[in-house]
């Protein structure tokens, strides 16, 4: 049985294989949609377009099937609405775009097709996406590997395909401890105001948080005259 948007809103029960509609209602604050209405009670809301594409009048008699196709095909347009909205608004991951849709009630056949459409039409590229957000960790927020690996997980990106984007990246952008020293760019007078050793302890811990190795933050110490110590 469909359900969620699939289904249409339909209401009522003991459908007969005909269904006669009884009216169209104009639906407030939707001025594309309307909901259909049947002598039997039940009704269910679509696209005006898809309305008229299936010559859905009244007085009309309507068989499940055609009933069912009419509800199947405004649920692929509803979807394909608000995935091209989101996609405008961001950059997505096929997984972000999925929980997306799937959260607005959108079934899962409705959600592989305009999945599978917004990667055909190239809005939808995870490979893309992964060399995106490699970049702007290291260049805008100073990340470290682990977060961002960390980042691409949450943001539903293959690892396989993450690791190609930090391998590449590793190639053309600045070494682990220059990216370690961009991190702590700006804080100097922060660091500047406690004694050594407390410095010391906070500079590792920013640079852990970042997502940079122990090895990373030792060598990034030592480039700025400090001792990093033993792993802790």
């Amino acid at each position: 049985m469909p359900r969620g948007r699939e289904a249409g809103i339909l209401r009522g029960k003991g459908a007969p294989a005909m269904k006669t509609i009884a009216a169209l209602t104009q639906i407030p604050g939707k001025p594309k949609r309307m909901r259909v209405e049947f002598r039997n009670g039940e009704s269910v809301e679509l696209g005006v377009d898809i309305i008229a594409r299936h010559r859905l009048l009244v007085g009309h008699s309507v068989s499940a099937e055609t009933l069912r196709a009419a509800r199947e095909e405004d649920a692929r347009k509803e979807a394909e609405a608000a995935a091209l909205k989101l996609l405008n608004r961001k950059n997505c991951s096929e997984q972000e775009l999925r929980r997306a849709l799937k959260a607005n009630g959108f079934g899962e056949r409705v959600v592989d097709e305009v999945v599978e459409k917004c990667r055909g039409w190239g809005y939808l590229n995870d490979r893309r996406l992964a060399e995106m957000v490699v970049t702007d960790a290291i260049e805008r927020r100073h990340l470290g590997p682990a977060r961002i690996r960390q980042t691409l997980r949450k943001r539903g990106v293959d690892d396989a395909l993450g690791a190609s984007a930090q391998k590449r990246a590793a190639d053309s952008e600045p070494s682990l401890v220059e990216q370690a020293l961009a991190a702590l760019k700006g804080k100097e007078r922060t660091y500047a105001r406690l004694d050594r050793e407390t410095a010391r302890r906070r500079m590792i811990a920013f640079l852990q948080r970042r997502g940079f190795s122990f090895d990373t933050i030792r060598a990034a110490l030592e480039q700025l005259g400090e001792d990093a110590g033993g792993e802790e």
